[in-house]
């Protein structure tokens, strides 16, 4: 009986599809299914790392963002004799370029240190941090905010901190929603405060689910109905 293999179904999906944002997308839904699978299903994991190389090299470079997450999953290509590192390091500094998750990943992996892809390094990180921001992403315009408050890799700057907590809440981040609040209270800092603007996002953020920016509220602001605006009341 004729037997399909992997490299069979990777030919197939070759040969029908030839662009490189068609192979990228192929890709991307391998993955997917590969995460769903909760990293079981193995061959759709190198089945995604292969097809997004082809749409790399077929000129997509998005094709680089999925085959670094790909090897960050710990999948390995098997047709390569180069080392996972430096494999690792290409495709994700490639993949970044067209890919702001694929920078924020970055980013975490120089902040905490990736062994064996990636050393530690609080500098580089918050460079990629501020790329994968810039970009958009608000889990990166959260951290490279709380980097700028407190200095991480980065100098000090609370207007950056406040500008970029400001672009992550406003897409409904809460972490970033309850920092803005806890800013606007004064208590992150003494050159801030603006108590109705405290009291909206500390609102936001407990609307989202964050216990410690309700616990805050209820204790230190009310919302005057009369007035219709949050008063600080300790």
């Amino acid at each position: 009986m004729f037997e399909v293999t992997t490299e069979i179904v990777i030919g197939q999906i070759l040969f029908e599809k030839k662009s490189g944002e068609e192979l990228y997308k192929v890709a991307y839904t391998l993955r997917d299914e590969y995460l769903k699978s909760n990293k079981k299903d193995i061959v759709k994991g190198l089945m995604a790392l292969e097809v997004s190389l082809a749409a790399y090299y077929e000129g997509y470079t998005l094709g680089a963002a999925i085959a670094s997450l790909c090897l960050r999953d710990g999948l390995i290509y098997k047709g390569s004799d180069t080392s996972m590192r430096t494999l690792s390091e290409f495709y994700a500094e490639v993949g970044a370029d067209a890919s702001s998750l694929c920078a924020y990943y970055l980013g975490w992996d120089y902040d905490t240190g990736y062994p064996p892809y990636v050393v530690k390094n609080p500098y580089v990180a918050g460079l990629w941090f501020k790329k994968a921001a810039d970009a958009g992403l608000p889990d990166a315009q959260f951290e490279i905010a709380n980097r700028y408050y407190n200095g991480n890799g980065v100098e000090i700057n609370y207007q950056l901190a406040e500008t970029y907590w400001l672009a992550a809440a406003e897409k409904g981040h809460k972490g970033a929603q309850y920092n803005l609040g806890l800013l606007y209270d004064g208590s992150l800092s003494e050159g801030y405060f603006d108590q109705e603007q405290a009291g909206y996002w500390l609102e936001q953020a407990a609307r989202a689910g964050d216990k410690e920016a309700t616990a805050f509220l209820n204790q230190h602001y009310r919302f005057n109905q009369r007035k219709n605006k949050w008063q600080k009341v300790n």
